[in-house]
């Protein structure tokens, strides 16, 4: 009380006027975002339907899968002098990835080292994971040898049934939705997309569930409307799991991001000149003029951080190589051309 003692009504007055200035402003800003969302939301339906599949640990996993002794030790990955990847039993102990050797030790002096220098069996393992995939959708793009974009959209047109439509039931849903709980499904999209992507969740846990059987490998999956949507909605649940992000939650997850730099195609250097313009925070690029991105950064890399900041991401999913033959498919082919042509040698 003492700290007002001293105030005239002017100041009061001043103060007042202040904090209308200050609300004016905050709501002007708030309609420039909705006004510049809406101009590029209207643009960009949801017709897609993208999983973004990312495998738990991968490294360790492949090493524990050629020694099973190791699963309830803590296990590092060791390259050079860094730890770039561990298990979650040493993750528990404190140990995180690209953490430097020694320092993982002294956190941890029961880690266990594996030398993960040769790539031969990790480039191998994930091809395989590629392959299964495949089996799903021609459109598998690969992102270094633990992750993957697959592009389901006709799949999920083809598999649609009247068991999946959209009355709302959340359990339709396979795996987690992001912000569960909050009537998500209560809220409506007329392009349909609700529908697609509850089909496309038990499509995702089918992926999963293949890999699983397969490999013996455990993975993560973001399912949502854009790459960019579904890489960053992978991470809401780990490990083993997975989670749909349906539009209306779009901005809940875009405001969950620390700064801008965690915004997947937004680099070191990008970052350092978004800086450079005070621009740190999601919102900070939402607001940003586009003139002033475009000075920055050039025409089309201005526009495509303005709708970065939106969650709008319209890049396709690039196939990293053709789409390949499984196992038993190749069998039964051999088989054809054996009774085809009995002297037929390979």
């Amino acid at each position: 009380m003492e700290r007002f003692s001293n105030c005239t009504k002017d100041d009061e007055d001043e103060e007042d006027n202040n904090w209308e200035e200050r609300i004016m402003e905050s709501s002007q800003m708030n309609d420039k975002i909705i006004n510049v969302k809406a101009q590029i939301s209207s643009r960009r339906p949801h017709e897609r339907v993208i999983v973004h599949i990312d495998i738990d640990c991968f490294y360790a996993q492949v090493e524990m899968i050629k020694n099973p002794e190791l699963k309830t030790k803590p296990l590092g990955i060791k390259q050079k002098n860094l730890v770039v990847t561990c298990n979650y039993v040493a993750r528990e102990l404190g140990v995180q990835k690209l953490m430097f050797v020694k320092d993982a030790i002294q956190i941890c002096p029961q880690l266990v080292l594996v030398s993960g220098e040769d790539l031969t069996a990790y480039r191998e393992v994930s091809y395989r994971v590629t392959g299964i995939l495949q089996e799903f959708s021609p459109l598998v793009e690969r992102l270094g040898f633990d992750e993957n974009f697959i592009d389901i959209t006709s799949l999920v047109h083809d598999h649609q049934t009247s068991q999946f439509t959209s009355n709302g039931a959340e359990s339709l849903v396979s795996g987690h939705i992001y912000l569960e709980g909050s009537g998500v499904l209560s809220k409506s999209c007329s392009c349909g997309c609700y529908s697609r992507l509850q089909e496309a969740s038990h499509i995702a846990q089918e992926m999963r569930d293949r890999i699983y059987s397969e490999l013996g490998l455990t993975t993560c999956a973001g399912i949502a409307h854009n790459k960019l949507l579904a890489k960053l909605v992978c991470g809401s649940h780990k490990p083993n799991q997975q989670t749909t992000l349906f539009p209306k939650q779009i901005e809940d997850l875009l405001k969950s991001l620390n700064t801008v730099r965690d915004i997947p195609g937004i680099g070191s250097a990008t970052y350092k000149n978004l800086t450079s313009m005070n621009i740190n925070l999601i919102r900070d690029l939402q607001l940003c003029d586009l003139s002033s991105l475009e000075e920055k950064f050039g025409s089309q890399q201005a526009k495509r951080l303005k709708h970065l900041s939106f969650g709008v991401d319209t890049t396709p999913v690039v196939p990293s190589g053709k789409p390949q033959v499984s196992y038993f498919i190749f069998k039964a082919i051999i088989h054809i051309l054996l009774l085809d042509d009995p002297q037929l040698s390979l």
